[in-house]
């Protein structure tokens, strides 16, 4: 397909509403999780194999995956390329990913990398699940992309609360099959969980285009999805690196007998970064409804600045309760040798909340089709992050880790406010600052949400 005409706008409304509510499930089963790997793992020093090694699948599933399912969803969005030729194409690159990783991962252990990268105390044996992890992240976010670009944004929402659910539910089937296999084996059953959770989104996404797939021959025009999701790649992966390099260079810098502060850290991380999902939610919505309707862009830009403003002020007073409970809770929930956690967790807040503006307005630039401009915040943030980093964990430690966190996503906050409005005129104190229309549109959600 070729046509240049956009796919039929969704309702914005309605497929807002039910994404933040599958994020606030997920936000509850993501902590529920968090609990369970804890416990289970017993301490910081198990977990943090476990967490280092996912982090590395991470790594390894953004380098290899090249931002594709942004593009499709662009490519879709805007009617250039064929769904289920472009599907096909996506699942086959999935597999080609997995082999890669298997071998890179294999390298890696062999190099005096590997304990900083994926734990010599897991073996050999962690890298069919990391390596399956990558493919399983491929072969779910290339079909949602698509779905995505298609409008069917509830659809691809219930297929990631499957996986979602899915990933919990396996790993207490693990506890209690395994409970006296050692803390090593359930981290590596754990890795396993988490590749089959990635494949339960995957099956019901691939499902759920099975129309398009049987429809053979299309056109996926690679051109056009190239063309957005290799600028879009290079910003999406400095922005990762401002995510995770500060866990790579904790494990470098500050485990040098035990990987527990690379336990503590991500624990810290993984509690600080629920706070995101309203907003992470609310671009994956908004970028293919900008990409539809970039006849208006007064009109989404306004949308967008209102979008920004409703997420931020949420995730303010969500780490406004997670600041007031989150310090006693910590230990108590998670075990005593989980207590460091309690300032690094603190410490990430402001930056995190912050961050949620930055998260919502770069869904609107990339799918104003200027992937390439959220490359510039992204690269002076992590050159924040790389800076501190190197100055503060190594006298601070975890908690160092902590402050370059908070202070990279603040300056990606900067940046990216500048650049939207050099984009559409609208200042940062417009998009910051509440407006009367955004009271109405409170109340309206607030009686679609009301029981009848």
């Amino acid at each position: 397909m070729t046509s240049t005409s956009p796919a039929p706008a969704p309702k914005l409304g309605h497929a807002g509403l039910h994404t933040l509510s599958v994020s606030l499930i997920s936000v509850v089963v993501g902590f529920g999780q968090s609990i369970l790997i804890a416990r289970a793992l017993g301490n910081p020093a198990n977990s943090g194999p476990y967490n280092l090694a996912l982090a590395t699948a991470s790594l390894a599933a953004l380098v290899l995956g090249l931002s594709l399912p942004a593009g499709a969803t662009y490519a879709v969005a805007r009617r250039r390329a064929d769904p289920g030729a472009l599907a096909r194409w996506l699942l086959v690159w999935s597999v080609v990913q997995c082999a890669i990783a298997a071998i890179v991962f294999l390298v890696i252990r062999g190099s005096g990398l590997g304990d900083a990268l994926l734990p010599v105390s897991l073996g050999l044996a962690a890298i069919p699940p990391v390596a399956l992890i990558v493919a399983g992240t491929a072969s779910a976010n290339g079909p949602r992309g698509i779905l995505y670009g298609k409008q069917r944004i509830i659809t691809a929402n219930y297929s990631d609360l499957a996986g979602g659910i899915a990933t919990p539910f396996a790993m207490i089937v693990a506890v209690i099959v395994g409970v006296a296999i050692g803390s090593r084996y359930l981290a590596l059953a754990f890795l396993w969980c988490v590749a089959f959770g990635f494949a339960v989104t995957a099956g019901r996404n691939i499902w759920m285009l099975r129309r398009d797939l049987r429809e053979l021959g299309g056109n996926p025009d690679l051109r056009v999805v190239l063309s957005f999701s290799l600028p879009a790649h290079a910003a999406n992966l400095v922005q990762f690196l401002n995510y995770r390099l500060d866990l790579f260079l904790v494990s470098a810098f500050l485990c040098a007998t035990t990987l527990a502060p690379v336990g503590i850290y991500a624990l810290a991380a993984a509690l600080a970064q629920l706070l995101w999902l309203m907003a992470q939610s609310a671009a994956s919505v908004l970028a293919p409804r900008v990409a539809s309707e970039l006849d208006m862009p007064g009109e989404i830009g306004i949308r967008s600045a209102q979008v920004a403003r409703f997420v931020f002020y949420a995730t303010v007073a969500g780490a406004i309760v997670a600041a007031t409970v989150g310090r006693a809770l910590i230990p108590v929930i998670y075990g005593d040798s989980f207590r460091e956690a309690q300032l690094p967790f603190l410490l990430l807040l402001p930056g995190i909340t912050g961050f949620s503006v930055a998260t919502v307005l770069a869904a609107h630039i990339s799918g104003s089709g200027r992937p390439f401009l959220n490359l510039i915040g992204s690269s002076v943030a992590l050159l924040v992050t790389l800076v501190l980093d190197l100055m503060l964990i190594p006298t601070m430690g975890v908690p160092g880790a902590a402050i370059a966190s908070s202070a990279s996503y603040l300056t990606t906050v900067m940046v990216t406010l500048a650049i939207f409005w050099r984009m559409t005129g609208i200042s940062p104190l417009r998009v910051l600052l509440p407006t009367r229309s955004d009271l109405a549109l409170a109340r309206r959600l607030l009686a679609r949400l009301a029981p009848d």
